[in-house]
């Protein structure tokens, strides 16, 4: 390791690091007690960098010099191999930086548990705010430890003494009009008999040549004296909080996943009354709380909750804080965080479960029903939903609510209607940040999409390309804001005219007018025309003239001329 990838370890903030200065000396040897538990927390995790002489804010302190016998890599590797079981082979680096002495420890992720020789296990987890902390795993954390790492499938498990009378007929026959009904389900599952489709959706397993009921089919179609028996965790709960009635909405239930799904959804029918706005030649309905976005999200706290521990599911409607709260039991699953959830790769706490979900058509084939739920509640005029209202034992997501954006809701559509399809999360979420500030720049944007400038970049070439963007200012401090037809759109002509600012007016009108003069115009003209203007800032003033429709490109490459777009005359 370099001492410039040491510098962006650091500073990147993705280690632990371990005091030891105040460390006390036991039987004439150093006591490293908090070493070995640090390292067997992130062996535990996914592994990763533990520093020694770095304090958690990154400032470098260097290790203790006033030791009996100093440190050195082999001994603190031979220290780790023989305080854990199973040993652990974690390679050491000594460096020095800023005259300070600081060891890295390069942690790998273990094969199963590891406990330091005493006994104790610690794990490594991301908090609800992507702050990480280590926590002791108890015997009773084991199967908790097994379903965070993909290890055990709780919705799987064959709870003792259930039978297949524990299933309801009445709810397998909900499970099989939803599939009749509904034209996202599986086509596959369509005309099959109740122990088929319980096969199918794997409700049920035969065991000794008896069926029996999984925990998934108990949650799907259990009956309700069944559930209580023997998944006494689940429990849902729809509340609205108003000072507007007397007696407000405060509905606890045991129901079956899809009844119980099915009913919360009617509760939100008469508070989710549609207002309307006019978009030319129609009206466009837009709900407080789009069914869409409700029904993913409450898909997504039903399927992920965490099963083995009590707890319950709350759909809270806030008028208070103008927005609905979603919140399941249990942390977001192992590598998830609120700034990757839009990201990262989907990964359910209870697998068997959320495939059933899924081809039951309750929740998003695609596994990125996040995605779904941002960009549905975006295409509102609404702020994006967040899930940084979570913690380290619930899960919990915001959707606004109160009075919708209507000028952006137009702006969408429109763009959208440009472009023949829908826009994407990134696209809304960086149009919406473009409209509500002024500007954006690239980094912004990366921030925005929680990806890196390059991915950035593209989307903000797909938004000028279509014409909803326009770009201002050189390569390196260059920003982005609404294109002119947007503004006009919006009735913001002069609002447009100052972000363009005074030169760019100044040029665009100085093509015009050689146009009107000349008829057409190449970017050799514009060049001595424009004497201030490099090759490629040439270019892109013709290119940006041509996307607002002002000017039409004929040609190609050295033969690329422009005219004047008569029809925008």
């Amino acid at each position: 390791m370099t001492e410039q990838e040491l510098r962006e370890l650091i500073a990147g903030g993705e280690t632990m690091t371990v005091e030891f200065k105040s460390d006390v000396e036991e039987k004439g040897g150093l006591h490293f007690l908090k070493l070995i538990e640090a390292v067997v927390c992130l062996a535990n995790a996914q592994g990763g960098s533990l520093l020694l002489g770095v304090e958690d804010d990154g400032r470098i302190t260097g290790l203790n010099p006033q030791r009996k016998e100093p440190m050195t890599s082999s001994g603190i590797e031979a220290l780790i191999a023989n305080r854990t079981s199973t040993h652990l082979s974690a390679p050491v680096s000594l460096m020095t930086l800023d005259s300070h002495q600081v060891a890295v420890i390069h942690v790998p992720q273990a094969r199963g548990l590891t406990a330091t020789s005493e006994g104790i296990v610690k794990k490594r987890v991301i908090g609800g705010q992507g702050r990480p902390e280590c926590v002791t795993v108890l015997p009773n954390d084991w199967i908790h430890y097994r379903i965070d790492t993909g290890a055990a499938d709780f919705s799987a498990h064959i709870p003792a003494g259930a039978t297949w009378n524990d299933l309801d007929p009445i709810e397998i026959e909900r499970l099989r009009q939803n599939v009749e009904n509904n034209p996202k389900a599986d086509p596959a599952l369509r005309g099959l008999e109740d122990h088929e489709l319980a096969g199918a959706l794997n409700l049920a397993v035969t065991v000794e040549g008896e069926p029996r009921p999984t925990l998934t089919g108990l949650l799907l179609a259990g009956r309700e004296a069944s559930i209580r028996a023997h998944v006494p965790t689940h429990e849902a709960a729809f509340q609205l909080l108003t000072e507007r009635l007397a007696n407000p909405l405060n509905q606890f239930t045991r129901q079956p996943l899809v009844k119980l799904f099915e009913a919360f959804g009617q509760y939100l029918v008469p508070l989710n009354l549609e207002e309307e706005f006019d978009l030319g030649f129609r009206r466009i309905p837009v709900p407080p709380y789009p069914a869409a976005a409700f029904r993913e999200a409450l898909a997504n706290a039903l399927v992920h909750r965490d099963y083995t521990q009590r707890g319950t599911v709350y759909v809270r409607i806030d008028e208070g804080v103008g927005g609905m709260f979603i919140s399941n039991p249990g942390r977001l699953p192992e590598g998830v965080t609120t700034e990757n959830i839009l990201t990262v790769e989907p990964r359910a706490r209870n697998p068997l479960l959320a495939d059933a979900f899924r081809r039951l058509g309750l929740a998003e084939r695609t596994g990125r029903g996040v995605d779904r739920i941002y960009e549905t509640i975006l295409r509102t005029g609404r702020p994006a939903p967040t899930y940084d209202v979570s913690d380290a034992t619930t899960v919990r997501i915001f959707l606004p609510g109160g009075q919708p954006d209507v000028d952006f809701v137009r702006l969408t559509i429109d763009a959208q209607n440009n472009r023949q399809r829908d826009l994407s999360w990134r696209h809304l979420l960086i149009l919406r940040t473009a409209k509500d500030e002024g500007e954006i720049t690239t980094s912004e944007a990366a921030a925005l999409i929680r990806g890196n400038e390059h991915q950035a970049r593209t989307l903000l070439e797909h938004l000028m390309q279509s014409g909803l963007l326009e770009a201002k200012g050189s390569k390196r401090h260059r920003t982005y804001h609404l294109s002119a037809r947007l503004y006009e759109r919006l009735g913001q002509k002069a609002e447009y005219s100052r972000r363009r600012g005074p030169d760019a007016i100044r040029q665009e009108q100085s093509v015009l007018q050689f146009l009107r003069e000349h008829g057409v115009i190449r970017r050799a003209d514009v060049l001595s025309l424009l004497p201030e203007l490099t090759d490629t800032s040439a270019t892109n003033l013709l290119k940006r003239l041509t996307r607002t429709g002002t000017l039409v490109q004929e040609g190609e490459k050295r033969g690329t001329t422009y005219r004047l777009n008569q029809q925008a005359e």
